[in-house]
C-alpha cells in the first residue's frame, strides 16, 4: 500500500444564511409600526441613512457607489392615506396580536453560547411560534426558506422547546404536553401512549374504555387525568396580557365603481435619503479606509431601501389579490368570505407559500366591513351540495347560531350538529365540528348541559 499526501480540488454545495437573508426576510414579516422602529435603530447604525421626503431606488446586489451618489435625487412616492385625526378613529378599540412571547424566548435564545448563524436560525424558528406557544412551521419548510441544513434547524428547534413557558415549540397539543412532561424529567410510555391515542377519552372520561384498551385501573386513569391536568395547553397565552392594546393598519381597502383599491399605510415609515455630508465626501474623494467605509454604508443602505420597497410591492399585490378575490365580503360582510389558501395566492403571484405567510404575518387591513387581520381571510373550504365553495367561517357562525338557540336543557351533541348541518347541505365530519366548536370556545355538550 502507497501511503503520502495529496492535494487536490473539490467542489463542494454549501448553504449559508447570510445576515442580509435573514434581515430580508424579517423586513417583509415587519407591519407597519415594527417597520417604522427598525429603519430609526438603522439609522443609528447607519449614519449614511437619514430621514427625508425622497428616497433612494437602490438597485440589487452591489452598489456603483459613485453612480448611486449621482442618483440620490431620484425619488420614490409614498401616499399618506389619511389625517392625524382620521388615524386616531382608525385605531380605536382594535386588538393587537404582537408577540411579547417572542421577547422573552430571543431573550433566553440569546443567553446561550451560539454561532452567529444559529441565533438567526433561532430567532427564525420564533417568529413561527404563535401566541398559544405552539410552532407554526415545519422544520423542512423552514430549512428551505432560509437555505440551511435541516438538520440545523431540527437541532434548534429542540433547544427552544427547553426554554420557558415549558411546552413551547410544540407544533400541536399533543406534543406541547410532550414537551412539558419531557422537560420535567417525566419519562413514561404509557402516558405518551395515552396523549397521543387516547386524549379525548381521557378528557371526556371515558373511563371504562380506557380501563379495557389499556389494562388499567381507575387509580392509575385518575392519576394520568390529574397529571396531564396539571400541565399547561397552551403556554404562551399567559404572556397575552403584555401585549400592546391596539393595532395600526398597514392597509387601506376600498372598492371605488365595482373595482378594489387598495393603499399602503406609509404614514409610520420614515423616507429615507444618503446624508449629503458622505455624499459631498464621496466626490471629492479621500483616502481608502474612508472610501472603504463609506462603500459598505452605501451598500447597507442600498439593501435597506430595496427591502422597504420590495417588502411594500409584495405585501400590496398579495393584498390587491387577496381583497380582489373577497369582493362579495367587501360589500355584504363575514357570510360572503371565499375560503382561500396561502397556496392559490402564490400561484398566482409566483412566488413561495412561505413569503405569501410572512409578508401577511402581523398584518392588519382596514375595510369596509371593520379592521381585519389578513389571515383571517386564509380559511379552509368545504363544498355544499350545490357544489358552492363554503368558509369555514360561514361553518362556525352556522354552528354558534345553532348553539345559542339550542334547548339548554337538551344541547346538540357534535353528531347532532353534523346531521343538521348535512340537511342545510354542507358536507362535514363530526370531527371537524368538534374542531370548529372548540375554536370558538363552546364548551362540550356535557359541560354545556352541567353550566
Amino acid at each position: 500500500m502507497k501511503l503520502g499526501f495529496d492535494l487536490s480540488l473539490k467542489q463542494k454545495q454549501k448553504l449559508i444564511m447570510t445576515n442580509q437573508l435573514i434581515q430580508g426576510i424579517n423586513i417583509l414579516q415587519y407591519n407597519t409600526i415594527e417597520l417604522g422602529e427598525y429603519i430609526n435603530q438603522e439609522m443609528e447604525k447607519n449614519p449614511l441613512l437619514e430621514k427625508e421626503e425622497t428616497s433612494v431606488d437602490a438597485g440589487e446586489g452591489e452598489v456603483n457607489w459613485l453612480e448611486f451618489v449621482k442618483n440620490t435625487n431620484k425619488t420614490h412616492e409614498h401616499s399618506q392615506p389619511y389625517s392625524d385625526d382620521e388615524e386616531k378613529n382608525v385605531i380605536e378599540n382594535v386588538k393587537c396580536m404582537e408577540e411579547s412571547l417572542k421577547e422573552i424566548l430571543i431573550g433566553q435564545l440569546h443567553v446561550l453560547n451560539l454561532s452567529e448563524e444559529d441565533y438567526g436560525v433561532g430567532e427564525f424558528i420564533i417568529d413561527f411560534i404563535d401566541e398559544r406557544g405552539y410552532l407554526s412551521a415545519e422544520p423542512e419548510e423552514m430549512a428551505q426558506m432560509i437555505k440551511v441544513p435541516v438538520t440545523k434547524v431540527i437541532k434548534l428547534v429542540n433547544l427552544i422547546r427547553r426554554f420557558e413557558p415549558s411546552g413551547v415549540g410544540g407544533r400541536n397539543l399533543r406534543e406541547c404536553l410532550k414537551i412539558q412532561l419531557i422537560n420535567m424529567n417525566h419519562f413514561d410510555d404509557m402516558l405518551f401512549h395515552i396523549i397521543d391515542e387516547h386524549l379525548e377519552d381521557i378528557g371526556y372520561n371515558r373511563d371504562q374504555k380506557l380501563m379495557k384498551e389499556l389494562d388499567l385501573d381507575k387509580e392509575d386513569i385518575s392519576y394520568y387525568r390529574e397529571l396531564l391536568k396539571s400541565l399547561d395547553p397552551k403556554p404562551g397565552l399567559k404572556y397575552c396580557e403584555e401585549e400592546p392594546d391596539y393595532v395600526i393598519p398597514d392597509i387601506f381597502v376600498e372598492v371605488i365603481d365595482d373595482k378594489v383599491s387598495v393603499t399602503m399605510n406609509d404614514h409610520y415609515v420614515p423616507r429615507l435619503k444618503i446624508n449629503s455630508y458622505y455624499q459631498s465626501l464621496l466626490q471629492k474623494g479621500g483616502d481608502e479606509k474612508t472610501t472603504e467605509f463609506i462603500k459598505s454604508g452605501l451598500n447597507s443602505a442600498s439593501f435597506v431601501i430595496n427591502s422597504i420597497l420590495q417588502r411594500k410591492e409584495t405585501v400590496k399585490n398579495i393584498a390587491q389579490l387577496l381583497f380582489e378575490k373577497q369582493v362579495d365580503f367587501l360589500r355584504s360582510g363575514e357570510g360572503y368570505i371565499k375560503p382561500m389558501t396561502l397556496k392559490e395566492i402564490a400561484e398566482v403571484l409566483e412566488i413561495h407559500e412561505s413569503t405569501v405567510s410572512r409578508a401577511i404575518k402581523n398584518k392588519y387591513a382596514v375595510t369596509p366591513r371593520g379592521i381585519y387581520s389578513l389571515k383571517h381571510f386564509f380559511t379552509t373550504g368545504l363544498a355544499s351540495q350545490e357544489g358552492e365553495d363554503v368558509s369555514a367561517v360561514k361553518i362556525k357562525d352556522i354552528i354558534k347560531d345553532l348553539i345559542s338557540k339550542e334547548n339548554k336543557k337538551k344541547p346538540y351533541s357534535d353528531q347532532n350538529i353534523t346531521d343538521i348541518l348535512k340537511e342545510k347541505g354542507y358536507t362535514i365530519s363530526r370531527r371537524t365540528v368538534a374542531k370548529y366548536r372548540e375554536n370558538l370556545n363552546i364548551l362540550s355538550t356535557r359541560e354545556r348541559k352541567e353550566a
